[in-house]
């Protein structure tokens, strides 16, 4: 006879064989795509930072400047000469030097007078004060010579007188001098107003130094 073999049933449910066996799972698929677009935002601001960065570098290692050449320096340019106190100097004067209480006013002197053909001497001068006692009018004489030229006035001023050199270059060969020639005229400014002080002007023949023609 056969036997009756029982199944004993279990308290726990099967599971369905659609129900998956494992832990739950998800796609990569989304975070790769926001991981490369990140990536991506970010490669382009690293390299729009570095071209900007380059860019003001540049600029900086390489100004940009203009050559420009000051007046000074301009080819031909002329130095405007001035007394003290910036005022033009006086016509003919090209040179205008201050040594302490002595200022001295240089002239052109022609290129055909020099050490060799002609002499330094005083030349024969009156000198006033102008009106206001603030320069000097100076009427230059001719010595030996309708061919000499004026060199340099040199004025000392202090305290108690003002001091005129008038110096010129007297050619030891040149033409007479003629009565009917008018002296020359100059006006030199003076550092302060003459006032009461006497002005003292040199003597024909004061031994003085030599006049460089330049």
């Amino acid at each position: 006879m056969a036997r009756r073999v029982g199944i004993r049933r279990s308290g726990r449910r099967g599971r369905s064989a659609d129900t998956p066996s494992g832990p739950r799972t998800y796609s990569i698929w989304p975070f790769l795509v926001g991981f490369l677009v990140l990536a991506g935002v970010g490669l382009v601001g690293v390299l729009l930072g570095y071209s900007s960065q380059s860019s003001n570098r540049q600029r900086l290692d390489v100004p940009q400047t203009t050559a420009g050449t000051t007046p000074e320096e301009a080819p031909g340019a002329a130095v405007p000469v001035t007394v003290p106190g910036g005022a033009p100097a006086p016509p003919g004067v090209d040179e205008v030097v201050v040594d302490g209480a002595v200022t001295t006013f240089g002239f052109v002197v022609p290129d055909g007078l020099s050490a060799e053909n002609a002499d330094t001497a005083v030349l024969p001068a009156s000198v006033v004060p102008s009106t206001d006692g603030a320069a000097l009018e100076v009427s230059v004489g001719c010595l030996r010579s309708a061919e000499e030229a004026l060199g340099r006035i040199s004025v000392t001023e202090d305290p108690t007188a003002v001091t005129v050199v008038v110096a010129g270059l007297v050619p030891r060969a040149g033409v007479a001098c003629e009565p009917q020639d008018p002296p020359r005229e100059v006006t030199v400014p003076l550092g302060s107003p003459a006032g009461n002080r006497p002005v003292v002007v040199v003597a024909v023949g004061t031994p003085i130094p030599a006049i460089a023609p330049g």
